[in-house]
């Protein structure tokens, strides 16, 4: 089959789907109104629901300016119509992306914080991409369009860490950090499979004791096991590899040749892991905090952490206030992490919502991990030297205040499921080096 054919068969497809020829056959008789109706809500079908924006208006002015002209008036089937639809189609924009195969279904769509109308859909694959049966997961996505007429054809895809954070929920920080970016070139989200609404992999701890074990990456064998239960997937099948052929199955829907990829954290190493599989679609990488294949991820954490807590000491000693108030934050740390060690200390949490208290343990990695995700807020990484020196005093009072909306927050905006498979991995990883 030809690429004219194709692509006529993809018009046809939306001339049945535009009302005036919802019921119309393909080789019966027009009315003149009819044809331009029929030909106006194609336009509009172009407009706002074609893969690719920018190329959707120019194809759809030009659609109605052909009308206009009285292009299509000898047209009298929808056969003929759909023919003359392909010829414009073809000779505007040498696009033969409307083919047999059914579009991506984007919707006109709003994300708050997020400048202009962006669009939103799904994409549905196969889980098992190799057998190609069983169960399908629907992969959420949103574009935001680039804000000139005179835009790129490379978009820039973006790629979250974790792994398991929704990059759709962190639109709106994209949209103003990447504000640049976005005036030349569509910016695409995907929720890939496991995070977000993409069959997400959630296992929320539902105890503050537990939400605090959140924070230390703590995940004992009988937590492992419960989630792992609980999930309605088979987590063999959400590996980076897999998760990297469904992104370029997104970009092969959306009509892109090649892509830029911006990785952070995790996500540089799935935008690496995505060049070495699909070299020919990667146009340029952005790699920000790497975490590269050969390196364990729970590694960089560690290192770095101890470098910007470092850091923030040598803040304090050159601020006269701060280093009058806390001279020996160095030496309270090693004594509370080593008091925590011999045994934990008990403290009251309260519930943000509710109001309501509970008792709850803090021992020495609950501390360490409250202070690691501190470090990633500049607001709270200014609260580490009280926290440390009444923590010295065995008052965890602050760091409870600290640590609560850290606790609460983690676990609704990372799904704990590629977490899990990655402690999975890093066990089998020692029990292989173990014989």
């Amino acid at each position: 089959m030809n690429d004219s054919i194709k692509t006529l068969r993809g018009i046809s497809v939306l001339l049945t789907l535009s009302s005036p020829l919802a019921a119309q056959e393909s080789t019966s008789a027009m009315d003149p109104g009819v044809r331009i109706a029929a030909v106006d809500s194609v336009a509009a079908l172009v407009e706002y629901h074609y893969v690719m924006p920018d190329a959707g208006r120019i194809i759809a002015e030009h659609i109605r300016m052909q009308a206009r002209s009285g292009a299509y008036q000898k047209t009298t089937t929808l056969s003929e119509l759909a023919q003359a639809l392909t010829e414009d189609l073809q000779a505007v924009n040498g696009d033969l992306h409307l083919n047999e195969a059914p579009l991506l279904n984007l919707e006109p769509c709003e994300i708050e914080g997020v400048e202009g109308m962006l669009r939103c859909g799904t994409l549905d694959v196969f889980e098992d991409r190799t057998a190609k049966i069983g169960r399908m997961i629907s992969l959420h996505l949103a574009i935001l369009p680039a804000m000139s007429e005179n835009n790129a054809h490379d978009p820039l895809f973006i790629l979250a860490g974790g792994p398991g954070q929704s990059v759709i929920n962190e639109a709106r920080g994209i949209a103003r950090d990447l504000a640049d970016v976005r005036k030349h070139r569509d910016i695409v989200l995907v929720d890939l499979r496991g995070t977000g609404k993409s069959n997400a992999l959630r296992c929320e701890p539902d105890t503050p004791q537990a939400k605090l074990n959140f924070l230390s990456w703590s995940l004992s064998d009988s937590l492992v096991t419960e989630c792992l239960q609980k999930f309605n997937a088979d987590p063999a099948l959400y590996t980076t590899p897999i998760l990297m052929d469904d992104l370029n199955e997104v970009r092969a829907k959306l009509g892109y040749d090649q892509i830029n990829l911006y990785g952070t954290s995790y996500g540089t190493r799935a935008a690496l892991v995505y060049a070495r599989r699909h070299p020919d679609r990667v146009r340029s990488l952005v790699l920000r905090s790497v975490a590269p294949p050969g390196v364990p991820i729970p590694l960089l954490p560690a290192r770095h952490g101890q470098a910007a807590l470092e850091s923030r000491f040598a803040e304090c000693a050159a601020e006269e206030e701060c280093r009058t108030q806390f001279p020996s934050l160095a030496k309270n740390l090693d004594e509370v992490l080593t008091r925590l060690s011999e045994e934990p200390a008990q403290a009251r949490y309260v519930d943000p919502a509710s109001g309501d208290t509970s008792a709850v343990s803090i021992n020495r990695e609950i501390f360490a991990g409250g202070i690691q995700f501190a470090l990633y807020t500049p607001f709270l990484a200014k609260l580490l030297p009280e926290m440390i020196h009444e923590a010295a005093s065995n008052n965890f009072a602050p760091f409870i205040q600290v640590a609560t909306p850290m606790a609460e927050m983690l676990p609704r905006s990372i799904s704990l499921g590629p977490v899990l498979l990655r402690h999975l991995y890093r066990r089998c990883s020692v029990s292989l080096a173990d014989g």
